[in-house]
């Protein structure tokens, strides 16, 4: 997996969970950096390490910009956080075993949750989103349409 670029592709366009999504970027490369180094198993320890705590407060906000704007597919969101927890979870469990898990599998793990969720799930808010506003702006033309023409008869009578 080459090193990943932030750039629109991967923008929400809800600054709040674009940020995070930023960090975890960040996180990845970092962890590419350290592998093709070879550091594999200080990298996976560190990486394990700042996704547990990315996890606990990304899902959180996430799912909280989710609730507020009323996103009709929070419960299979949620499902999927519980999903990439669990995983980075099992991973945490490893290390304390003393059982390194393998950076190819750990890669791969990072690979579908950037494509998988973030461009699959993530993407399905933005494109909620959009369309949302999309309606709203459409339904205040067509009220302040209606508005001006009742103002008017008003106006003649």
């Amino acid at each position: 997996m080459a090193r990943i670029n932030w750039d629109e592709s991967l923008e929400t366009g809800i600054y709040s969970i674009d940020s995070q999504h930023m960090d975890l970027v960040g996180m990845c490369n970092d962890f590419l950096d350290a592998v093709s180094s070879g550091k594999t198993e200080q990298a996976v320890n560190a990486l394990v390490r700042r996704l547990r705590e990315y996890c606990v407060q990304h899902f959180h906000d996430e799912e909280e910009t989710m609730a507020e704007m009323g996103y009709p597919r929070l419960g299979e969101h949620q499902r999927e956080h519980r999903r990439l927890s669990q995983q980075v979870k099992e991973y945490q469990r490893d290390l304390y075993k003393k059982r390194t898990p393998q950076p190819l599998e750990v890669r791969d793990f990072l690979k579908d949750w950037l494509l998988g969720h973030i461009l699959g799930m993530d993407m399905k808010i933005a494109e909620w989103l959009k369309e949302r506003e999309a309606e709203q702006k459409e339904s205040k033309v067509v009220i302040g349409e209606a508005g001006e023409g009742e103002s008017e008869g008003k106006e003649e009578a």
